[in-house]
């Protein structure tokens, strides 16, 4: 046989055996225990992060920890994740809705956001409630390890609330924002306003009124 011929053979060999070897060792996942004797809650199956239900937006996150450490803790992180995973939603609406009236959101808004929808944010949202959790004990070779999971359900005329305060916070400390906003005339949250002006008929509603000054504290005021 060709001497090339022959190298390439091997070489082609070789590198079947290894890709053969590689998928042989894929670490196998052994559920140890879980927080049901059944199967996985439907909830914790859906691969959504977020989705309305009716009158109210769910949140579905998770946590994974070593299998020695607090299982409370870890169910800690999970609701750090849902708030996070609500905040971001809600700041990317915001510079989405902005976007046509400014090219770009200021430096303090940015960093307003940023501190709002980081992961390190610890508040509590008002609205924001935890009905259900779930968590799984299981073994890859030799670590053991815990996945849990959290179900956060919040109103969304809560949801509003806090997307209004947020948004509110943003123009406070963005003047050109606030400004272009006002020249332009521009209303946000249009069906709360109406509402308002169908209770308070002759009684103006609009960016001066609606725009208060909040601190990043009170966008969660308690449970």
């Amino acid at each position: 046989m060709n001497p090339i011929k022959n190298i390439v053979y091997c070489s082609l060999i070789a590198g079947a055996l290894l890709l053969l070897s590689s998928c042989m060792s894929v670490p196998k996942k052994v559920i140890l225990d879980s927080s049901t004797d059944g199967s996985k809650p439907e909830w914790v199956k859906n691969t959504k992060v977020s989705w309305e239900d009716g009158p109210i937006v769910k949140y579905r996150a998770t946590s994974t920890i070593w299998g020695d450490e607090r299982l409370d803790g870890c169910y800690q992180l999970a609701r750090l994740n849902a708030k996070e995973a609500l905040l971001t939603e809600i700041s990317e609406d915001i510079r989405g809705e902005t976007n046509h009236v400014v090219e770009g959101l200021s430096e303090e808004a940015e960093n307003m956001l940023n501190q709002l929808r980081s992961a390190t944010y610890q508040g509590n949202i008002t609205g924001l409630k935890f009905r259900e959790e779930y968590y799984e004990r299981y073994e890859v070779k030799d670590d053991v390890r815990v996945q849990c999971f959290v179900l956060g359900e919040i109103r969304k005329s809560d949801y509003n609330k806090v997307k209004r305060r947020v948004f509110n916070r943003v123009t406070s400390v963005d003047p050109e924002l606030k400004e272009a906003i006002k020249r332009k005339g521009i209303r946000f949250f249009d069906k709360e306003n109406k509402d308002k002006e169908e209770a308070n008929p002759g009684k103006p509603v609009g960016l001066d009124n609606s725009v208060v000054p909040v601190e990043v504290s009170d966008v969660a005021v308690g449970e």
